[in-house]
């Protein structure tokens, strides 16, 4: 029904995020030369991650919140995998 926003939405969220993932790395280099002040957090120089030593991404929330029939299919596929032992029981919440 509203596909054509979410596509709107999509393309959004890949320019802008591709924009902030390019700024948390100048972040990064820039901490590599000189001290950084980030709100109220002060960072001497070097105090941060090298730009090549961290892998940054972003997470984008869930663009409908899960209805009770998608939370009853989770936990259902949750015990099948564990009554199966197909998974590991810390890596089962992750689903």
């Amino acid at each position: 029904m509203n596909q054509s926003l979410v596509w709107v939405a999509d393309k959004l969220r890949t320019n802008y995020g591709d924009a902030l993932m390019a700024i948390l790395r100048m972040l990064l280099m820039a901490n590599q030369v000189y001290p950084v002040k980030v709100r109220d957090n002060y960072y001497e120089r070097a105090a941060l991650l090298k730009p090549d030593a961290v892998k940054i991404n972003l997470k984008w929330p869930s663009w409908y919140q899960p209805t009770a029939a998608d939370h009853a299919n989770k936990a259902t596929a949750i015990k099948t995998n564990r009554d199966a032992g197909a998974r590991a029981q810390s890596a089962l919440w992750k689903l």
